[in-house]
Formats: structure tokens, sequence, C-alpha cells
């Protein structure tokens, strides 16, 4: 009876610090992108539901608009599911909750270097994604793998979008009292990294640049730092398309040419290519695909490390989908093609 009534304590004190959690994430964390295009994607609204899914990180969503890829034959109902921040052990987790609720037939996965070493972020950054997940046993699974060793708060709490101002909590909980929120419409959605007009299906179009474009400074990348964490979940997300019979396509994004001539963009995309090849996978670069095919300069990107302006991901979209169809598109052998094509077209020394 006393360890019954021990157990009764420990179970009551657990479910008050739960709904303690969550009166917090109502009053203090902001209606976020994430909440919005997972209910998307749990809900297509048809039979059959989405038939292809993209997921990655900013560069994906900045850059592939779903449309196109449906409009040029490449798929039947794309949808858009890179997430800014995303890492990618949250691509394998939202790749399960999309296969969950639509029969899934292709997969494009957006890969950027950046995800893929050891990124020191802290805990509450690295489950924004996940505390956006409906409970099931795939938000289980994520628990039981990931969050037994850490801060018991990361897995209630969604302190990375919290506001802590008087006027930012104020009007959060009226936006999470309107009818748009519950009813997950995109007007409810606080989106400070869009910088464009939403078009659907999980892409903007972007139409601002960075207030302040500076210098290009190349990031550093040494594949000793590439992180255990990610190398295991890729793994998971080749496994889990062979299992189920879907087709998986790894790409680099295109990004601004001088960071990808005069980055790290080579070394790393050799890299890719050759983990996408010991894994039985397709990997394509697209920034080898030829200025005929898709013509670009620094100009079309809203920063050096290449988010698509609207116009370009019109076109690059335009180009990805081909790809996928099966069309012969033209890529440079590799960089120093790349180089001396682009240097030729502009005039650059």
């Amino acid at each position: 009876m006393h360890n019954f009534k021990r157990i009764m304590r420990a179970a009551a004190f657990i479910i008050v610090v739960i709904v303690l959690m969550n009166a917090c994430n109502f009053i203090f964390a902001q209606s976020g992108y994430t909440r919005y295009i997972i209910h998307q994607v749990d809900n297509p609204g048809t039979k059959d539901g989405y038939d292809t899914v993209i997921i990655g990180a900013s560069h994906g969503r900045a850059g592939v608009d779903p449309a196109v890829l449906d409009e040029y034959g490449a798929s039947d109902n794309t949808v858009n599911l890179c997430i800014p921040g995303a890492f990618i052990r949250d691509n394998y987790y939202l790749l399960r909750e999309a296969a969950a609720h639509n029969k899934i037939k292709k997969v494009i996965l957006e890969m950027d270097y950046q995800y893929w070493c050891n990124y020191k972020g802290g805990e509450f950054i690295e489950t924004a994604v996940y505390s956006h997940l409906p409970l099931s046993t795939r938000k289980i699974d994520f628990i039981w793998n990931n969050l037994l060793d850490k801060d018991f708060r990361t897995t209630f709490v969604n302190k990375n979008s919290w506001v802590s101002d008087f006027s930012g909590i104020k009007s959060n909980i009226k936006l999470k009292m309107s009818k748009a929120y519950r009813d997950y419409d995109i007007s409810a959605v606080i989106d400070k990294d869009a910088y464009g007009e939403y078009k659907g299906k999980g892409f903007y179009y972007r139409t601002q640049r960075a207030d302040d474009k500076g210098q290009f400074e190349p990031f550093a990348w040494d594949e000793n730092d590439v992180g255990k964490t990610p190398l295991k979940y890729f793994k998971k997300i080749v496994e889990f398309c062979k299992k189920n019979n879907i087709e998986l396509t790894c790409v680099t994004t295109t990004i601004t040419p001088k960071a990808a001539l005069d980055g790290v963009s080579e070394e790393t995309g050799r890299w890719f290519a050759n983990l996408c090849s010991q894994n039985g996978v397709r990997y394509i670069d697209f920034n080898l695909v030829s200025l005929d095919e898709l013509e670009r300069t620094d100009d079309d990107f809203a920063d050096w490390e290449g988010h698509m302006m609207g116009w370009m991901a019109e076109k690059y979209s335009e180009v990805l989908a081909k790809v996928i169809r099966g069309d012969n598109i033209r890529f440079y052998k590799d960089y120093q093609e790349y180089r001396m094509a682009y240097e030729s077209r502009k005039g650059i020394k």
C-alpha cells in the first residue's frame, strides 16, 4: 500500500509537470512553420496523399517549388517538407511521419554539409522539429533513442521558439486563441526566415535579399568532423526507403556560383557522392549542372550561403523535375569545367 501511494504521488507529480510545461508552450512558444507543415503532410486531403516528399533544410525549402515538379510530370503530388534548421535525424522522423499518412513513391533528400558536422547548437535547438511531431509511436521512438540522457525539459518544452517580452506574450496568446491558429491556416504562422509569399505545398517564393550580404567567407569543412548521428540517420533513411520500395534521390541544391567555386562545394560534393555510392543511392550535385541548362549568377541568390530567390527557385525546380523524370540534362564533369564555363560566360578573372 505504501509503495502504491509513492507511485501515485510520483505519477501525479509527472502529470503536473507535463501540464505546466504545456501551459508554458502555449503562452511562450511562437506559432511556427514546423507545426503548420507537419499538419499539412498529415492531412493531405486526398486518398493517396503525396506521392513525392522533399526533405532537407532551408536550401531545400527556398529552392524547390513542388507545383513545378507536378507540372513537369516528375510526380503526381509533391510536398516540400524541408524545414529550416532540420537535422538529418529530423529528416528521418519527418519521413516516417509523412509515410504514415501518404503513399510515398519518391523521396528527394536535400543534402547540406553544414548539417552533417558536429553542431553545438544546444539541446533545445536539436529538438525544435521533434517538439511539433504529434504523439505517436514515432515520437516515442524519438524520445527513447535520443532524449533519455538529455535535460528532461527537452521532451516537453519547445523553448527555442519562446518569446520573453510582455507584448510578445500578449500577441502570442491572442494568435493562439484565433480560428486561423486552430484551423492550421498559414496566416497564423510566424516565419521570420521566409522572406516572401507562401505559394503552398511547403514553398515560399523569396523576394527579399539578406540585409547585409557582406563579403564571401567560405565555411570550413573536414570530413573528420562529420558526426555519428547524421551518418546513423542517413542510413536509416536509406533503409526505410528500400524497405518500403520508395525511390530515394539525394541532391545538393545549386548555390551561389562564387560560393560553389571558391568554397568547399567540390570537397563536400565528392564526399556525398562517395557516401551515396556506398549505400546504393543516387546522388546529384546540382552545382555542376550546365549553365546552358540553368543560367545563374550570384544575383539570383539572397545570400552567399546560397538561398535562392523565387525566380531562381522556379528555374531550378524545372531542371530538377526534368532530371527526376529521366531527361538528358547536361552536367559539367567537374568543378574545373564549371569554373572555366562560368568565367568565360561572365568575363570573370
